[in-house]
């Protein structure tokens, strides 16, 4: 479900709870005992999925530069998991990164559309700028190129918020 604000177009949040650097190198998260799609199942959490050593840290200024490269519009068609779109051209209008006293990331884009995994993957792609594995340059290359495989990993969605 959507969470539309009049005049404003999309308005969605990324949670990013703590990660670890090394579960940048898939676009599932691990495997639980319990499964989240089942009915009677909890939600698994962003801090239970991904566990982090207390020294792990992100660059959130890192991500903030690279943040800033996506605003305007843009052909997003790098940060598209799955075609079939009309156009891939989208403009944002917001994209910022923040953190919360429990030391949670937070990503806020507001859009007039997104594409199919759009959110997820520009969140994976700000947090590989955050951990290193990638400088904040890494963005506008990915505009330019309009190629999924530039770009970072899908995140799970279970720290996504319409």
């Amino acid at each position: 479900v959507w969470h539309t604000h009049a005049g404003m177009g999309h308005h969605m949040h990324c949670f990013l709870g703590p990660l670890h650097p090394t579960h940048l190198s898939t676009s599932t998260p691990p495997t639980s005992p319990t499964s989240p799609t089942s009915p009677n199942s909890p939600t698994v959490s962003p801090a239970h999925t991904h566990p982090t050593p207390a020294d792990a840290t992100l660059d959130l200024d890192a991500m903030r530069v690279a943040a800033a490269h996506l605003l305007g519009t843009h052909d997003f068609a790098g940060f598209q998991s799955k075609g079939g779109r009309q156009t891939t051209i989208r403009t944002l209008h917001r994209c910022e990164v923040s953190q919360s006293a429990e030391a949670q990331v937070r990503i806020t884009l507001e859009a007039e559309g997104f594409l199919y995994n759009m959110a997820r993957i520009i969140a994976g792609t700000l947090l590989q700028v955050g951990c290193g594995h990638a400088t904040p340059d890494l963005v506008p290359r990915v505009l330019a190129s309009r190629s999924r495989q530039d770009a970072g990993p899908t995140l799970p969605a279970d720290g996504l918020c319409l």
